[in-house]
C-alpha cells in the first residue's frame, strides 16, 4: 500500500489497520510512502477493495504483493531500441534539431 502524494500518518491510518484486522507492517527501504500490510486471509479481499479510500486528503493504493514480475528479455530491449533510432533517424531528415543547434550531453 502507498499514499498519493505521501503516506498519510501512523495515527491516520489507525482505524483502516483496525477494520481490516492488520497484523503487521514493514515500511518498504525503496519508496519513502510504500508499506506492506500483512492481513488474516479473511480480510484480503477487503483490503484490496479498500483501494482508492481517502485518508484525509491521501489516496490509498492498494496492490497485491504476489503479482509476477516480468522482465523483457536483453534481445526484444536491443530490437526496440535499434527499431527506434531507425525510426528517430527517418524522422530527422535534416540531421540536427532544428531548434536547439547546440552541444547535446
Amino acid at each position: 500500500m502507498y499514499g498519493e502524494p505521501a503516506l498519510p500518518s501512523k495515527e491516520s491510518l489507525l482505524p483502516f489497520f483496525k477494520r481490516h484486522k492488520v497484523m503487521s507492517t514493514t515500511r518498504s527501504d525503496c519508496m519513502y510512502n510504500l508499506i506492506m500490510l500483512e492481513v488474516p486471509k479473511s480480510k484480503y479481499l477487503g483490503v484490496l477493495g479498500a483501494d482508492g479510500t481517502l485518508v484525509g486528503s491521501i489516496k490509498l493504493v492498494i496492490r497485491p504483493s504476489n503479482l509476477p514480475c516480468y522482465k523483457m528479455s536483453e534481445s526484444s530491449i536491443r530490437s526496440i531500441q535499434s527499431s527506434y533510432h531507425k525510426q528517430t533517424m527517418a524522422d530527422d531528415v535534416g540531421g540536427e534539431d532544428e531548434w536547439f543547434s547546440g552541444t547535446y550531453y
